[in-house]
């Protein structure tokens, strides 16, 4: 259980963090700007890091959902879809629209259905 937890914050750091660079590069007024940004250091280290990060966590959510694809693909869409809400706000300041919002209740609801037995 303790690895995942570390999974779920894990995962949601790493799609955090690409989010939000996302969300800044989308502010950016020029391309010139957006490349700029986006060949920083740090930025190309979290951009090619972040993959791996989600393809480990989401090994942990397949074996934690006793081996159902949809069911752990559904766990990692559930933390990605919160963490671009809050990092897309972070990065542009930007309220989340009423269709992300009924996007990410019905990957909830989805979750909760793929459960049943």
């Amino acid at each position: 259980m303790l690895i995942l937890i570390l999974a779920i914050i894990v995962h949601a750091l790493g799609s955090g963090a690409f989010f939000y660079i996302e969300a800044i590069q989308m502010q950016q007024p020029t391309f010139r700007d957006v490349i700029r940004y986006g060949t920083k250091p740090l930025v190309l280290a979290i951009l090619v890091v972040v993959p791996f990060i989600i393809y480990w966590s989401g090994r942990v959510f397949y074996r934690y959902s006793d081996h159902r694809f949809w069911q752990a693909i559904l766990i990692c869409e559930v933390i990605a879809s919160l963490t671009l809400l809050v990092c897309g706000y972070l990065g542009s300041k930007q309220l989340p629209t009423k269709y992300e919002i009924i996007g990410l209740v019905l990957v909830i609801i989805a979750m909760f259905v793929s459960r049943l037995k």
